[in-house]
């Protein structure tokens, strides 16, 4: 019997040493893993900056309309390219649309649909175009304000990537200004689909 048990205790201790031999998770895992993550998103990060090219070679080639915004437009394939500088971030503008032709069953043409004030505002490698909120504001100095700042916010109107490291002279990036301004403004698709489930 007490051979048996022996034997037993032994069986285990062979089997724990292997498990652990073959498991170091067990304890040092979640900092391996923490290791492992860090490098992994090391690379992800030179990944990332390895898409964003220099300034001057994304706009060689380009005829320059320069403006409130310059845009530099690739005559080839009529690609936009903006340019949206640092003291551009923040400050608020106001966008008016205006709609250029009609679809025939809808809307007219030449006709103006909306105006907001709006702002770009960076987020990691990402230019977000922000509709201010207007509507609802109250006196800094009172608890309401606090309570329409943290209850009403901004509205995100879209976002588009940065495609570009910032300019030398004017530290200005580039973005693909069709993910701001080509977009359903009027939300037609919505009513074309909820049209063909009613019929009406």
């Amino acid at each position: 019997m007490k051979n048996r048990l022996v034997a037993l205790l032994a069986l285990m201790l062979t089997v724990v040493i292997v498990s652990e031999a073959g498991s170091t998770d067990l304890y040092r895992g979640p900092y391996a893993k923490r290791a492992t993550d860090k490098k992994t998103d090391s690379k992800k990060d030179a990944s990332k900056d390895a898409k964003e090219k220099p300034f001057a070679e994304l706009i060689k080639d380009r005829v320059a309309v320069e403006g409130l915004f310059a845009f530099y437009r690739d005559t080839t394939d009529n690609s936009i390219l903006m340019s949206i500088k640092p003291d551009q971030m923040g400050p608020i503008y106001l966008c008016s649309e205006t709609r250029s032709a009609a679809e025939g069953a809808f809307f007219d043409n030449a006709s103006q649909t909306n105006d907001f004030p709006f702002y770009f505002k960076k987020v990691g490698k990402k230019i977000l175009l922000m509709e201010k909120n207007l509507r609802y504001r109250a006196d800094s100095t009172t608890a309401l304000s606090r309570a329409v700042s943290r209850g009403v916010s901004d509205a995100l109107v879209a976002s588009a990537e940065i495609k570009s490291r910032p300019q030398d002279s004017t530290n200005a990036i580039l973005v693909d200004p069709s993910d701001f301004f080509i977009r359903d403004a009027e939300n037609v698709a919505y009513g074309l689909g909820q049209q063909a489930q009613t019929g009406i």
